[in-house]
């Protein structure tokens, strides 16, 4: 990190000797403006290199995120797009079963409606019947009319079966086969519809999170670039603070400003040797060159021709705010300080090249020795030499620094030993000072331009996105998909009618042959042979009759007498009340008495009504029933098996003994009940009872606390309402628990798919309620949306319509749904909300 690389600079007050306290009790001597200037100056050069380093590594940190973050979109884009290309093939891979539709919807009616005659008739015939009955001639005459029916719909459906295989079919039972492999096909084709719409969705997500990221790293390099102009002023500011300084021990001018191959005398208060000639004067360039004698400052592109120092020489410019040229003296000293850009940079967002030439004189003499340094920017091509005479040899000047930047060092004239001023020693010591510090500063804004253009050079992929044609391509196979699955489920449903047809018609015709022939007429019986009477011997002469005797009257019935008035009975006096002896109250029962009640009751496994009522007496013996009390009893009951009714009454009464059931308590019967491993539906329904008692009036039952009590939906009532969620806006979704337990089906469309024809009736009460679980406000939302459930949705509603119209109306066999009402969303007619059990 460049933040860690950088040197921990320490800015010296720079003060003459006498500022340092020798003791606690010296005054300290106040500091000049000029060398506060250049304190303050520094600090704030090092602040701003600091936050330039902070704003370099941060950069690079977030360049390095978005490449990451590109690269991961990228990739999720083209897995987006492969996942699309593989559904397209999934769904064209159903077969297109539109062309026989209409047929199949034919054959259908034909064969239902045949079918329906045979078993209506069948149906009618007497359980006494014989094959002279009227209902037995018409049931045959349905079966001998839906026999060619049948035949003849099961050739249609083998010669419209080429758009199921490219193989012939010959049998209904292949024509079957092939129907069941397109509804697989539909299946896989449904599932790489889902996947590509969430492969779809999450490369959209990524694409989003790239291309911020993207922002953000271009943010991050342009406030980089902005903290290095900083730093980069900064460090001018510093310089400016430092030749202020050294104007206070000698002479010292800014000249060159805004220049371009330009260059200016510079008089000296010395005189000053090269190549063995004395000069009193020299001319600095905008080129950073010295030269003797003639002013070759316009010379960008070659070494003077002039007696010259060349640091550096190359075509630089003065045109950026700070840069300048600064040469200065005293009366054994000559710097001059190039603040230099290369041509034609103009502004301070790149680093300042810093060029010095520092020399000791010698006034006797002219001698010189000085130290040449460039921290910076030093192009290719730059030339560091020197020149002694016109036109003379040029000799190069050792670079002595190991790493980047210059350093050398020059002389001319005879040896000699630098005497400092004491007058100025001090000070010039503290200028010396802050230019090593100034080049400190400037060596780590050569690391952070380093960073900041290699975080330029680096390359940031396209983000890519999910073409138009991708998504249309999506949106076109998820159509087909749901025309192409209403399509077959008709196509389905006529080939079930006709291979289930022949079979309804055989059993017919069984029941009908097997029907007895009427009793035959018994023959009648000749009458017996009667022998003739024998001649009767002629009769005697009959008597004469004798006289008949006349009646011989009746007495008149003697009149009876009216009976005789009973006496009323006496009142008797009503008995005397007898007070009832005072019978002395029983303590209640012990827990562990009433517990040995409730085993000794339930013991035989069969608990009477006499029996519960015992038991819920012992436990209230003590005025309330605990929830130990409850869970022993439901564990005993459970012992015996199955729940009877009398102990599911009994267990609700135990558990509302108190006039409310709590939350706690359905928990605990539902641990309870599943404690044994196996949790039975008439123990859910229990549970489910005992959950709806719970909930207060007004109040509906959450979907959490359906949860908590270790149930589903479809362990509810059907009519009960349920509150499934909020909308993001707070307001309560509550629909009834047949309609939320369909909805779950939805969260799987290969489920869905399947119930198509498995269980039909479940799959339209699922469709039906599509968005019954939805506020208004998202249900509009949710119509803007394309989900791979719509297409399952649409299919199941367009084939169950098809189906149903195909067979005239005619019930499912699953037996699925309601009675009594519509299930999409609201509560049906003629059904309470809760159900009770009867004890």
């Amino acid at each position: 990190m460049l933040l860690g690389s950088i040197l921990c600079i320490t800015v010296f007050s720079i003060m003459s000797p006498d500022s340092a306290r020798a003791a606690d009790n010296q005054e300290q001597v106040v500091v000049s403006p000029a060398q506060q200037a250049v304190d303050t100056a520094i600090a704030t050069a090092v602040a701003e290199v600091t936050q330039a380093a902070q704003a370099s590594d941060t950069a690079t940190a977030t360049i390095a995120t978005a490449v990451a973050a590109v690269t991961t979109s990228n990739t999720a884009v083209a897995t987006a797009t492969t996942a699309v290309t593989t559904a397209v093939a999934a769904v064209a891979e159903v077969a297109n079963t539109a062309p026989i539709v209409a047929t199949a919807t034919v054959v259908t009616q034909d064969v239902t409606t045949a079918v329906t005659a045979v078993t209506t008739a069948v149906a009618a015939i007497p359980v006494t019947a014989t094959t002279a009955t009227p209902e037995v001639a018409v049931a045959q005459a349905a079966v001998t009319a839906a026999t060619p029916v049948v035949v003849a719909a099961a050739e249609t459906v083998v010669s419209t079966s080429n758009t199921l295989s490219a193989t012939p079919l010959t049998t209904v039972a292949e024509v079957a086969a092939a129907v069941a492999t397109e509804t697989a096909q539909a299946v896989t084709a449904t599932t790489a519809v889902q996947t590509a719409v969430v492969q779809v969705q999450e490369a959209t997500a990524t694409v989003a999170t790239a291309t911020t990221a993207v922002a953000a790293a271009v943010t991050a390099t342009t406030e980089a670039q902005t903290q290095l102009t900083q730093a980069n002023v900064a460090i001018n500011t510093a310089q400016d603070a430092v030749n202020a300084l050294s104007a206070t021990i000698g002479t010292s001018a800014n000249v060159l400003a805004n220049t371009d191959d330009a260059g200016i005398r510079m008089n000296l208060p010395f005189n000053l040797q090269m190549g063995g000639v004395v000069y009193t004067n020299v001319y600095v360039s905008s080129n950073a060159t010295i030269t003797f004698g003639v002013n070759e400052g316009q010379n960008y592109h070659s070494t003077p021709n002039a007696p010259s120092i060349s640091v550096g020489g190359y075509d630089w410019t003065t045109w950026s705010a700070g840069s300048g040229v600064t040469y200065s003296t005293t009366t054994n000293t000559l710097s001059i300080a190039w603040d230099v850009r290369v041509y034609p940079l103009t502004t301070a967002d790149t680093q300042m090249t810093q060029i010095r030439f520092n020399a000791d004189v010698n006034p006797q003499d002219g001698a010189w020795a000085a130290d040449v340094n460039v921290t910076g920017v030093i192009p290719a091509g730059a030339r560091f030499n020197v020149r002694e005479t016109t036109g003379g040899t040029v000799t190069a000047i050792a670079d002595t620094n190991s790493g980047p930047g210059f350093n050398g060092t020059i002389s001319q004239g005879a040896a000699f030993t630098p005497t400092p001023d004491p007058d100025t020693a001090s000070i010039q010591a503290a200028i010396d000072t802050a230019n090593a510090q100034i080049a400190t500063l400037n060596t780590q804004v050569t690391a952070i331009v380093a960073t900041n253009t290699a975080n330029t050079n680096t390359v940031i992929a396209p983000v890519a996105t999910v073409s138009q044609n991708t998504v249309t391509a999506l949106e076109t196979a998820t159509t087909t998909l749901t025309t192409k699955v209403a399509d077959i489920a008709v196509v389905s449903a006529a080939v079930e009618t006709v291979l289930t047809a022949p079979t309804v018609v055989a059993a017919a015709q069984t029941v009908i042959n097997a029907i007895p022939a009427p009793a035959p007429a018994p023959a009648p019986t000749p009458p017996a042979l009667v022998e003739p009477p024998a001649p009767a011997p002629a009769p005697a002469p009959a008597p004469a009759p004798a006289p008949v005797e006349p009646p011989v009257p009746v007495e008149p019935p003697v009149p009876v007498e009216p009976p005789v008035p009973v006496e009323p009975p006496v009142p008797v006096e009503p008995p005397v009340p007898v007070e009832p002896p005072a019978v002395e109250e029983e303590p209640p029962l012990t827990v562990e008495e009433v517990l040995s009640v409730v085993e000794e009751l339930v013991a035989d496994g069969t608990l009477t009504a006499t029996d519960a009522k015992a038991v819920l007496d012992a436990l209230m013996s003590d005025g309330k029933i605990t929830a130990t009390e409850t869970t022993t009893l439901v564990e005993n009951l459970m012992d015996g098996g199955k729940l009877t009714a009398v102990e599911e009454s009994l267990i609700l009464e135990a558990i509302s003994s108190d006039g409310k059931v709590t939350q706690a308590e359905v928990a605990n019967l539902s641990e309870t009940l599943a404690g044994d491993g196996n949790f039975t539906t008439a123990e859910k329904e229990l549970v489910a009872e005992v959950l709806i008692q719970s909930v207060a009036p007004g109040e509906t039952l959450t979907k959490e606390q359906i949860q908590d009590a270790g149930i589903a939906y479809q362990d509810l009532p059907a009519e009960t309402p349920v509150e499934v969620r909020e909308d993001e806006n707070g307001n309560e979704i509550v629909i009834i628990a047949e309609v939320a337990a369909a909805l779950e089906l939805i969260a799987d469309p290969g489920a869905l798919v399947s119930a198509i024809f498995d269980d039909p009736a479940q799959a339209l009460l699922a469709v039906a309620s599509l968005g019954a679980d939805m506020s208004e406000e998202e249900r509009e939302e949710a119509g803007k949306m394309v989900l791979t459930i719509v297409v399952a949705g649409q299919a199941v509603s367009t084939a169950l319509a098809a189906a149903g119209a195909a067979t005239g109306g005619a019930g499912s066999s699953s037996g699925g749904g309601s009675g009594g009402g519509g299930s999409g969303g609201g509560a049906s007619s003629g059904k309470s909300g809760t159900r009770r059990r009867k004890p």
